[in-house]
């Protein structure tokens, strides 16, 4: 496993990123067996803002390389990978979300370069069924719960009176 030089992390802390990825894309040289994995994701935040942040990993370290403001042009996640593998990288992995657009750049990728592993993300799509699971969950019981209150709403004063007496009574 390659590991950045020591100082490196040094001039990290005072230089902030840019300087560490120098170091790490001089750990790993183009044509050497190590290599730096590249995990890249785009989001909206709460200004409605779209930001892409890309995370650079080398022998179990990792670094925020960046996060650039990318509008709603998703390209410029395309453009990042093609200039790190184009500026001299030795790239080993790119990772993204499972967009239908990324998945597609990177059948094409893929084929331009295929010593390079391009994957979706795991954890990206783990995110994706929890949130799925949950929200499935919480409407059947908001439903359930609205068509009670419905039926209850619909129905003669005797139903309502009798439903508060067994609320008080339990």
């Amino acid at each position: 496993m390659c590991y950045p030089r020591t100082d490196c992390w040094v001039q990290y802390a005072d230089f902030a990123g840019a300087v560490c990825a120098r170091e790490m894309k001089a750990a790993c040289p183009a044509g050497s067996y190590k290599c730096v994995n590249f995990l890249s994701d785009a989001w909206e935040n709460t200004a409605k803002t779209h930001i892409l942040v890309v995370q650079l990993a080398l022998g179990g370290l990792s670094l925020t390389f960046g996060a650039f403001r990318c509008g709603n042009r998703h390209d410029v996640q395309s453009e990042s990978i093609l200039s790190m593998i184009e500026d001299g990288w030795n790239v080993g992995a790119i990772i993204t979300d499972n967009a239908g657009p990324r998945d597609r750049a990177r059948r094409i990728l893929a084929v331009r370069w295929p010593k390079i592993v391009f994957h979706f993300c795991y954890a990206h799509q783990m995110n994706l069924l929890v949130k799925d699971t949950i929200a499935s969950a919480w409407q059947i019981t908001v439903a359930q719960a609205h068509d009670v209150v419905s039926m209850l709403n619909q129905s003669t004063a005797k139903w309502l009176s009798r439903l508060r007496d067994s609320m008080k009574t339990v």
